[in-house]
This record gives C-alpha cells, structure tokens and sequence, in this order.
C-alpha cells in the first residue's frame, strides 16, 4: 500500500468518496483513520476502516463489524462524526492499492 500526496486547491469541506480521514479522541487516546465508501446499491456513505479493524465507522464513533450506519449525505455523516470525535480531518493523501 502506498499514500500518494494529492494536495490541491479542494477545499476542506469539499468531502468525496475514497476521502482518507483522520478520527482522535483526546482524553481516550485513540487516533484512527478511515476512508469514505459509498455503498453500491444504496448509494449511502459510511467509513471503512484503514487500520485492520473489520468494519465501519458507527454512530457512536467506533469501527465494528457488528454496526453498519449509512448516511445519504456525505457532509452530514461528517458532522455527525465531528459532534462524537475531538478531531476529524481529512488526510491529504489518496489510498493506491496494488497487487
């Protein structure tokens, strides 16, 4: 796997599908990374992870197999994530992934 830096004129809340983001919590000392997937079928968005966990950010902010929570909108799954983490943040930074 290899991150390729893709800093540009985008704006920071111009969020997309294949977005890699940054999660923290402070005071429970987790940092954790995700990127934006849409779902093919439904066309709703959720975070898979990046960091070996099995499955999807969900609403109370962790990574589980278990939770499967989609969102129509991407800017407001975003905010929903903003009001449980200390920090989100996209990455500046684009996942390749090669075989």
């Amino acid at each position: 796997m290899e991150v390729i830096d893709k800093r540009g004129n985008k704006q920071a809340n111009d969020w997309q599908v294949g977005d890699v983001i940054c999660f923290e919590s402070y005071d429970q000392n987790i940092k954790d990374f995700g990127m934006i997937v849409q779902e093919p079928i439904s066309g709703r968005y959720s975070v898979a992870s990046l960091n070996g966990v099995p499955g999807l950010l969900s609403g109370d902010g962790y990574f589980s197999d278990q939770v499967n929570i989609q969102y129509k909108e991407i800017n407001r799954m975003i905010a929903s994530f903003k009001e449980t983490w200390d920090y989100v943040e996209k990455v500046k930074a684009h996942l390749v992934v090669e075989d």
